[in-house]
């Protein structure tokens, strides 16, 4: 009490020399990219997958909501589990994945994500009450 505990991890990280797992992939290791959310909220539609993902450099993979087996839905109390690992029709927050683009390592850090096929439709960031619970309301 009322002593500052110096932390083993902290100065690495301050002076940015920390090594973490992505900083050495192993040979020949995937790597993944999220497609995120650029809004609060919004509902959106994929478009042409499957063509987007053949005019990249090289193979990749495009995995969404429809690709998760079984219950699409993680969280940190196993009973508790009600956050979806992708967003199936509408997002909930900025930043929420979407969708997920596997690839060798040279292809998936070369990805231009601006172009992947996704139309948003942002809705309003606050519903009043009345509004959220008419149908169709985001949820």
């Amino acid at each position: 009490m009322g002593a500052r505990v110096e932390r083993l991890d902290g100065v690495p990280k301050v002076l940015g020399t920390e090594s973490y797992g992505a900083d050495h992939p192993p040979e020949g290791a995937l790597l993944v990219r999220a497609i995120r959310a650029p809004h609060h909220a919004a509902r959106f539609a994929f478009g042409d997958i499957a063509g987007w993902a053949a005019r990249q450099a090289g193979p990749v993979r495009v995995f969404t909501a429809a690709d998760i087996p079984g219950r699409n839905l993680f969280g940190t109390i196993p009973a508790f589990t009600d956050q979806p690992a992708l967003a199936e029709t509408h997002v909930r927050h900025r930043g929420e994945a979407v969708a997920l683009v596997a690839g060798a390592a040279e292809v998936v850090e070369a990805l231009d994500l601006a172009g992947f096929p996704v139309d948003w439709q942002p809705l309003p960031e606050m519903l009043t009450a009345p509004e959220a619970r008419q149908d169709g309301a985001a949820a």
